[in-house]
């Protein structure tokens, strides 16, 4: 299934964030304003969270738009860094 695939393609991820919570005691999900305490848009997103270091996840919470059939979600990403689409590799450029 898409899950599993998934799952197999995190398990470097999973295995070295592993380690690196082992190593520093910070845990595997960090809240945003855990990595960004110092700016405040971090503590407007608590429904987002980094898994690691390296990917930061903003789960969908709301069902479908009726008129539009889709599920959308407003995404903080700080400037600070560079963001790319899991999925498609795409740069995300902008909040979503």
């Amino acid at each position: 299934s898409e899950t599993t695939r998934l799952r197999g393609r995190l398990m470097p991820t999973i295995y070295a964030e592993a380690e690196r919570t082992f190593q520093t005691n910070l845990p595997m999900v960090r809240s945003m304003y855990l990595m960004h305490p110092n700016d405040e848009e971090a503590y407007r997103a608590p429904d987002q969270y980094y898994f690691g270091e390296r990917l930061m996840v903003a789960p969908i919470l709301a069902g479908k738009d009726p008129a539009t059939g889709r599920m959308r979600r407003r995404v903080w990403f700080p400037e600070s860094e560079r963001w790319f689409n899991f999925h498609s590799h795409q740069e995300v450029t902008g909040a979503g």
